[in-house]
């Protein structure tokens, strides 16, 4: 589990690179940059570097790389939440609506599975529609935020990459082709994210959109037409 808690620690890093991006610091002048100080943990060491002198063993690395790639995952389920509300803000799609059903009783069935779960409490359905609700978030925000997601999912499968030579095959919970595959949801909807920036300022709404699951079967990309 530390092993698990250093590979969360690393994907938050990623993220913090893009958020800080514009706010490095300076060159001091008449000589070179300091080394910035690293934090220390309780027992006096670096929170990347291994105490025990110990090689990492293959379920180790597994679990390293299984967390990266569930905030992988993470991240681009909030990137395509964002897009699809990004494209109601901007009047390209609309509600459905059901004339046998409801956006209630669907949820309702589609998490059924999960209502045995006594911890954590089963999500509710106004607890789904709070957390799903963006109308007060400024456009200009939420397009940012889901470039973001997107930028950064990307990053981690990038170091994700990096890691399978070096990984026992036996122990990848993933393989490479669909790591790929991954990749490439993020730069389809980064494009196409662009391309709805472009139709908002233009102030139109005459576009259409469409949802392709070609490239992966379990993210979509999201194109504008």
């Amino acid at each position: 589990m530390r092993r698990a808690k250093i590979a969360i620690k690393q994907a938050e890093q990623l993220q913090l690179q893009h958020q800080n991006h514009s706010s490095n610091s300076k060159p001091q002048k008449g000589g070179k940059k300091k080394g910035k100080n690293k934090k220390l943990t309780s027992n006096g060491a670096a929170p990347n570097q291994n105490t025990n002198n110990s090689t990492p063993t293959p379920e180790d690395e597994e679990d390293d790389f299984e967390f990266l790639l569930l905030n992988v995952k993470r991240g681009l389920c909030r990137g395509l939440v964002r897009f699809f509300a990004a494209l109601k803000q901007a009047g390209l799609v609309q509600e459905n609506e059901y004339e046998f059903t409801s956006n209630q009783r669907i949820f309702e069935k589609r998490y059924e599975p999960f209502a045995a779960i006594q911890q954590p409490p089963p999500l509710s359905y106004d607890d789904y529609l709070k957390g799903s609700d963006f109308s007060k978030v400024p456009q200009k925000d939420l397009l940012a935020s889901t470039s973001e997601c997107f930028n950064v999912s990307k990053s981690m499968i990038e170091k994700l990459l990096a890691q399978i030579p070096t990984t026992d095959p036996s122990y990848l919970p993933i393989q490479e082709d669909e790591l790929r595959q991954l990749a490439k949801v993020c730069v389809g909807n980064s494009i196409y994210l662009q391309k709805l920036k472009q139709i908002i300022g233009e102030g139109t709404t005459k576009a259409s959109v469409s949802i392709d699951v070609n490239t992966n079967k379990q993210f979509c990309t999201i194109k504008i037409g």
